[in-house]
C-alpha cells in the first residue's frame, strides 16, 4: 500500500483547490460546492478530509464546512444511481434555495438505512465519492476536482480495505463507474485533475517535490504560484496567459527563475568584501566564474506566515554564518489584485551590530512564444555597467542615443543583454516601469519597481540551454553587481531595535 505524502506534496494540491474555490462566487444558496470525483480507490476520501481542514483554516473562526461521502448515500454496490439522485434532489436541491438538505445514511454492514443526516447551508460543502460530480447540479458546483490513479493501484487499495473476497464486486463496480464517467465526461469537466499516486496526493517514502510546498493565489484575473523553496514565483498568468517563464513543480528553478536574491543580488567577485573593518569571505556559489552569486536564500525552505485567496506571506530567518555574520528576518508578501502582482520584501536586522544589505529578484518576463527578437523593449535608463568576462563591472557607459538606448520602445532584434542599468527615469509616484511588448500579438507585460530599486539587470538568456532568447529576465535590484565589495548603494541596516534596522522594497508585474 502507498501511504500519505509529506505535507510538501499534499499541501500544494490542497492550496490550489482552496484558492480556486474561494476566488469564485458561491451558488444561489450561498454555499460553495466542491465535488471530489474519480474512480473508486483513487484517493478522494484522503483529499476531501484535508480539504475540509484547509477550508476551516482559510475561513477562520466560525467557518461552516461539511463533507458528504457518497458511500453514505449509496444503497449498497448497486445503489449508485439512486444515491446520486438523492444527493441531487434532497441535498443540493434544498441548498439551492438556502434550505437544509437531508438524507438517510446507508449502513453497509447491516445492508439497511440508518439515521437521517442534515446538511445545513454552510460556507463550503465538500461532496466526495464516485459520481459526486453530477451534471444535474453542475450549474451550482463551485469546483470539480478529479482524482486520478491507475486501475491496478485502485484495485489494490480497495481490496486492502474491503477484503479479497470482494474482488468480483470491485471489478463489476468498475464497469458501472467507467460507463458513468464516459457518459457525463466527468474528467473532462474537472477544474483540476489531481495525481492520486505519483506526487499530488500519495507518495512512497518521504519524497517532496524540489520546489516544496506550492501556494496558489488568484485575484483580479491573475493567478500565481509561489513555492516553499526560495519563496520563488513559479507561475504568473492573467486569464490563462503566461506573463513569465516559470518552472515545473517537480523542477529546480535553474537560472534563477523567479527567485529572491537576498542579502545581495547578482555577483560578488571572489566572494570577498570588507565591512566595518572586517574582511569577509563568502562561499563561491558560481565556481565557474569565481563569484558568490545571488545571495543566501534561494534554496532554503521559507515558512508560511499567512495565506488568503489572493495573497501569501512567507518568512525566513537568515542566521549569521561564515561570510555574512549577521542574523536577519526576511519577510516576503506576494499579493494579487486587478492591478496585477505586487511583491514586497522586508528585511529586519536582529544583530547588535549594523549589517550590509541589498536585494533583488529574478523574474523572466514573456509575452507569447519567443524568441525575443521581435519584442519591443521600453527601458527608461540612461546608464549601463560595462562588465568583464566574469560578469563583474569594470566601468559605466551613457547609453543615450546608442545601441542600448531603449528609453523609447524599439525592437530587441539581435541585441544580446546581460547588463545592469541605472539612472532610471521615474514617474510621479517614484516608480520605474520596464515593459516588453509583442506587436504581432498586441500583448505585453510591465515590471515596475519602487524607489528602493535603483538598478535593473536585463538578460536575454542567450546562454540558457534550450531556452535561449525565449524570455527576458528583468531583475529589479537595490544595488549593482559586486556591491558588497564596492559599497555602492548598499543599505546599512542599523543594529536591532534601532531606527533604520529594517528595509522594505516593492516591485510588481502587470499585463498590458
Amino acid at each position: 500500500m502507498s501511504r500519505p505524502a509529506a505535507s510538501g506534496v499534499v499541501g500544494g494540491v490542497v492550496d490550489r483547490v482552496v484558492a480556486l474555490v474561494l476566488d469564485r462566487r458561491a451558488g444561489p444558496g450561498r454555499t460553495r460546492l466542491v465535488c471530489v470525483d474519480g474512480a473508486a480507490g483513487a484517493g478522494k476520501t484522503t483529499l476531501a478530509a484535508r480539504l475540509e481542514r484547509a477550508f476551516r483554516t482559510a475561513l477562520g473562526d466560525g467557518a461552516r464546512v461539511q463533507t458528504l461521502h457518497m458511500d453514505d448515500v449509496y444503497q449498497g454496490w448497486d445503489g449508485v444511481a439512486e444515491g446520486r439522485l438523492t444527493v441531487a434532489t434532497s441535498v443540493v436541491g434544498p441548498l439551492r434555495r438556502g434550505e437544509a438538505g437531508r438524507y438517510r445514511r446507508w449502513d453497509w454492514h447491516r445492508d439497511a438505512f440508518a439515521e437521517q443526516r442534515v446538511v445545513e447551508p454552510v460556507d463550503v460543502l465538500v461532496i466526495e465519492g464516485v459520481g459526486s460530480g453530477n451534471t444535474a447540479y453542475d450549474d451550482v458546483t463551485t469546483a470539480l476536482v478529479w482524482v486520478d490513479a491507475p486501475p491496478a493501484v485502485r484495485l489494490e487499495r480497495g481490496l486492502a480495505r474491503d477484503g479479497e473476497h470482494l474482488r468480483e464486486r470491485w471489478l463489476a463496480f468498475r464497469e458501472v463507474e467507467e460507463a458513468m464517467f464516459v457518459r457525463e465526461a466527468t474528467r473532462e469537466r474537472a477544474d483540476l485533475v489531481v495525481d492520486g499516486v505519483g506526487g499530488d496526493l500519495w507518495q512512497g517514502g518521504d519524497m517532496v517535490v524540489p520546489s516544496g510546498e506550492q501556494y496558489e493565489i488568484t485575484g483580479g484575473g491573475y493567478r500565481a504560484v509561489v513555492t516553499e523553496c526560495g519563496a520563488a514565483l513559479r507561475v504568473l498568468e492573467q486569464n490563462g496567459r503566461p506573463l513569465l517563464l516559470g518552472f515545473a513543480e517537480d523542477e529546480m528553478p535553474w537560472a534563477g527563475r523567479g527567485q529572491l536574491l537576498v542579502p545581495w543580488p547578482n555577483r560578488l567577485r571572489d566572494g570577498r568584501y570588507s565591512f566595518d573593518g572586517r574582511d569577509l569571505q563568502l562561499p563561491l556559489s558560481e565556481p565557474s566564474l569565481g563569484n558568490a552569486s545571488h545571495g543566501l536564500v534561494r534554496w532554503v525552505a521559507w515558512t508560511l506566515e499567512e495565506r488568503t485567496a489572493h495573497s501569501v506571506s512567507q518568512v525566513y530567518r537568515l542566521m549569521a554564518q561564515t561570510g555574512y555574520p549577521w542574523t536577519l528576518d526576511v519577510h516576503v508578501l506576494h499579493d494579487l489584485s486587478a492591478d496585477g502582482l505586487t511583491v514586497t520584501v522586508t528585511a529586519t536586522n536582529l544583530t547588535a551590530s549594523a549589517a550590509p544589505y541589498a536585494m533583488g529578484s529574478h523574474p523572466y518576463l514573456t509575452t507569447g512564444a519567443g524568441p525575443v527578437d521581435g519584442w519591443e523593449l521600453t527601458l527608461p535608463a540612461s546608464t549601463r555597467l560595462v562588465s568583464d568576462d566574469r560578469k563583474i563591472p569594470v566601468g559605466r557607459e551613457d547609453v543615450r542615443d546608442g545601441d542600448l538606448d531603449f528609453r523609447v520602445a524599439r525592437p530587441l532584434r539581435s541585441t544580446s543583454l546581460d547588463t545592469a542599468f541605472t539612472d532610471l527615469d521615474r514617474g510621479p509616484d517614484g516608480r520605474v516601469e520596464v515593459s516588453v511588448r509583442d506587436p504581432a500579438r498586441d500583448e505585453g507585460v510591465t515590471l515596475w519597481m519602487d524607489a528602493a530599486h535603483r538598478w535593473v539587470q536585463v538578460y536575454t538568456g542567450d546562454d540558457l540551454p534550450r531556452l535561449a532568447r525565449q524570455s527576458l529576465a528583468v531583475e529589479p535590484m537595490t544595488a549593482p553587481p559586486n556591491a558588497l565589495a564596492t559599497g555602492e548603494d548598499v543599505v546599512v541596516l542599523a543594529p536591532a531595535g534601532s531606527e533604520g534596522d529594517e528595509l522594505s522594497a516593492s516591485w510588481g508585474i502587470r499585463a498590458l
